[in-house]
């Protein structure tokens, strides 16, 4: 394939990382950060390909280049964007997972707690972004030991996404899972297998729904604490 433009690096780069060639993705990302500065210098698409870049790095585990690439991104966005945008809230959530990833904590809450605060007041409390973003610092208290927080949390997230998406949508099924953990780890096993069986529900419904759809891929949309598919 000829590659004459930011989008063609882009999109031989998405068929690399859906194949799982975390190497030669990479290559074809580097090249459509290049084009997108060159065809549109501080655009979007710089900071779509910088993000894709970054998620790959993120794979291969080269955490500290994605952790820099993930900051350009999240700088480009905020400087064409303002800093109170839905997409550098992405930016953010982009970084605290990364953190999660390495362990660091604290600066994980607080990246996640920066993009809920955008969230909220530019997409509003019910939104699902929200709701992704309330499950992630959910994460975070569950590793710090603060499993009563976690446990709130992770049911305000259950709640905006069963409104949003319905009782028997795969976006539950992660969050169900971890709240049947919570409950499990405070003494509440009927809940937990009630929880854990609902989801293991939905998951098959949704596999057997999946059949030839096309496979994950890095995307504008954040990386998730407590999401292993990008959506």
């Amino acid at each position: 394939m000829s590659i004459n433009s930011w989008a063609d690096a882009n999109e031989a780069g998405l068929r690399a990382f859906r194949a799982g060639g975390y190497g030669e993705a990479e290559r074809h990302f580097r090249r459509a950060v290049l084009e997108a500065e060159r065809e549109h210098p501080g655009g979007l698409p710089v900071a779509k390909a910088l993000n894709n870049l970054a998620e790959t790095y993120r794979m291969q585990r080269k955490y500290s280049d994605a952790e820099g690439v993930f900051r350009h991104a999240l700088a480009v966005k905020e400087q064409l964007l303002g800093p109170d945008h839905p997409e550098v809230a992405t930016g953010l959530s982009n970084l605290g997972a990364l953190k999660y990833t390495l362990g660091d904590l604290d600066d994980a809450e607080r990246l996640f707690k920066n993009a809920l605060a955008i969230i909220e007041v530019a997409l509003g409390r019910d939104h699902p972004d929200a709701a992704k973003t309330l499950s992630n610092i959910a994460g975070v208290y569950f590793m710090q030991g603060r499993r009563v927080e976690a446990e709130a949390l992770y049911r305000s997230a259950l709640e905006i996404r069963e409104k949003a998406f319905g009782p028997s949508h795969p976006e539950l099924a992660m969050t169900l899972m971890n709240l049947a953990t919570l409950c499990r780890a405070g003494g509440k096993s009927d809940e937990a297998e009630r929880l854990t069986a609902r989801a293991a529900l939905i998951e098959s419904e949704s596999r057997s729904k999946s059949a030839g759809r096309k496979e994950p891929e890095p995307c504008e949309h954040s990386t998730s604490v407590d999401e292993t598919r990008k959506t």
